[in-house]
């Protein structure tokens, strides 16, 4: 029953969204200095299939960023972690009769290093290389491990797929900016990544880019609001001549966030402006709300 159920809402999205980045979406967050910050990040997503089927997607990840080398005069080194985790429940009305199914596991961990540089005042730009443990390739229920995943990635807006990802060794190359006044900033970022696949069953790479443009206003230095653009380009190269064409998602989000030092806390209202199959299959123009909870803190 929990494949037919995830089938009328995962079918083109499974094996589809794969690949690139780390920590959260950029949304301006980060002044110019040497910070580092740990967050819980909370996704919901949630959606009437069809009358009588419901589905709810909830994915908490634990994200950290440590700025914790300092190589010149302004120049850092820092180190970024992810952990994603799945978790669904779908409730059905079947012949009058209610049916609850619910899953939860460990997905992913990221594990990556990046350069830091202010080359100007109130400008930071960073770059680097990271790797992913992909947890999910332990699991052998696959039926039930890959739409889990999958489906995670709706309250993101398939940002960061890699998180989620079963049957490959993700390898991601990314780099930001952000520039940043005392009343507004500007930024934006973008991901590389190449996953070749190494379980036995997956004879394919999925390759994925990501790029997106934010910018907020600050009227009090303990609130700031904004909108951020993005967009997540997936495809797949294989060895049988059946690869399917890539696939786009485009997400607006509009955000808020009040600071008080050393806490956050940021909500991120996603807006999905695709209009292809997969989309369809989940409900084109579709939304999702993400929350942020965390702490900035200094290494040194």
């Amino acid at each position: 029953m929990r494949g037919r159920i995830f089938g009328l809402s995962a079918l083109a999205l499974v094996g589809a969204l794969h690949s690139t980045s780390a920590e959260a979406q950029s949304t301006g967050e980060y002044a110019p200095t040497h910070r580092s910050r740990a967050a819980l990040d909370f996704g919901l997503y949630h959606r009437e299939v069809s009358r009588g089927l419901a589905l709810t997607i909830l994915s908490p990840d634990l994200r950290v960023a440590v700025d914790a080398l300092e190589v010149a005069d302004g120049v850092g080194l820092v180190f970024d972690g992810a952990l994603h985790t799945v978790g669904y429940i779908t409730h059905a009305e079947i012949f009058g009769r209610a049916q609850d199914n619910a899953e939860y596991r460990v997905a992913n961990l990221y594990l990556g290093a990046r350069a830091s540089l202010t080359p100007v005042e109130h400008l930071r730009v960073r770059a680097g290389l990271g790797l992913v443990a992909p947890i999910l390739n332990a699991y052998n229920d696959d039926d039930a491990a890959q739409p889990a995943a999958a489906l995670s990635l709706l309250p993101t807006g398939a940002w960061d797929s890699w998180l989620s990802l079963r049957g490959y060794l993700p390898i991601v190359l990314r780099a930001d900016a952000e520039y940043r006044e005392e009343l507004f900033f500007v930024g934006g970022e973008i991901g590389l990544g190449f996953s070749p696949g190494v379980l036995e069953h997956v004879d394919d790479t999925q390759i994925g880019a990501q790029f997106a443009a934010f910018g907020g206003v600050r009227l009090i230095p303990e609130f700031a609001f904004g909108l951020r653009l993005q967009g997540v380009v997936v495809d797949s190269t294989g060895s049988h001549g059946t690869d399917p064409d890539p696939i786009g998602y485009v997400s607006l989000v509009p955000f808020a966030r009040g600071e008080f030092d050393p806490l956050f806390v940021e909500a991120r209202f996603f807006v999905g402006l695709a209009d292809n199959d997969v989309y369809r299959s989940i409900g084109e123009k579709s939304w999702s709300l993400n929350l942020q909870l965390g702490a900035d803190f200094d290494v040194y």
